[in-house]
């Protein structure tokens, strides 16, 4: 366990490092967090034109919220970046395996994912008036960081499939990520969709943590909120799960046949 801990541990720091390597402060708050916030802050405005306060509260809480997802989802780059470094082939046949190195490789992006969506719930409701104070924000946001890391076990699973198919990272970071902005409630309930979407939603990130935040938002019960995080939590293993066996079996066959070579 100490050894597992370890490793998952230098393969955080090394996130870290990429992070600050790629970003200086200015270039992460003035380019970064300020494009997403001008990303919920514009489709909250398109709410407006709905026809209700209550839409427009919809779709901006979703929006806020849904930010963490896509920074989380972030960790199939970074594992896509292991492929094209060259240093895949390597992981692969290190004595202390893989897994524990993918798994927490973006857990920085879990981290300034829960900061960038706490500060677009804090300041794009303010500067839209619909009527969500900071106090209000306080008591979400461990279910906005169960959120984040349901989104990062998931994204971890699509990140199996860059193992085998570097030059996928995009088309499957975004597949992923519309998928759960069409499908899991971020901009029209989830019941508009056939039974079957619905019944896909629910075994997707954002989904029950997302209708928890909303519920407590709109007056509910804080048990409520543990409920739904109870519930994302759920999710967010069930995915993790998925990631360990899919990640094997995906090194394990690129292994056998050779196809784990350096670069895309």
């Amino acid at each position: 366990m100490t050894a597992a801990l370890s490793v998952l541990g230098c393969a955080a720091r090394l996130g870290w490092a990429d992070f600050r390597a790629t970003y200086t402060w200015r270039v992460w708050l003035f380019g970064w967090v300020f494009r997403l916030l001008a990303q919920a802050a514009f489709y909250g405005t398109a709410g407006r034109y709905l026809g209700s306060a209550a839409s427009e509260r919809y779709v901006v809480v979703g929006n806020c919220v849904a930010v963490v997802v896509l920074e989380s989802l972030i960790v199939v780059v970074r594992v896509a970046d292991e492929r094209a470094g060259g240093t895949l082939p390597l992981l692969v046949a290190a004595p202390a395996g893989h897994l524990l190195v993918y798994l927490g490789r973006g857990v920085a992006c879990v981290v300034t994912g829960f900061v960038t969506s706490t500060a677009a719930l804090t300041v794009v409701p303010g500067i839209l008036r619909v009527g969500i104070e900071p106090l209000e924000v306080a008591a979400v946001l461990p279910v906005l960081f169960l959120i984040g890391v349901s989104a990062y076990c998931y994204g971890c699973a699509l990140a199996a499939i860059v193992v085998r198919y570097g030059a996928a990272q995009w088309l499957v970071l975004n597949a992923g990520y519309i998928g759960i902005l069409a499908f899991c409630g971020v901009n029209a309930p989830t019941g508009q969709w056939p039974e079957g979407i619905q019944t896909l939603a629910a075994g997707l990130p954002l989904t029950h943590g997302l209708q928890a935040i909303r519920g407590y938002f709109d007056g509910g019960a804080a048990g409520d909120l543990v409920t739904g995080a109870g519930a994302e939590l759920a999710v967010g293993c069930g995915w993790l799960a998925v990631a360990v066996l899919v990640l094997q079996r995906m090194a394990d066959g690129g292994r056998r046949e050779g196809s784990l070579e350096f670069g895309e």
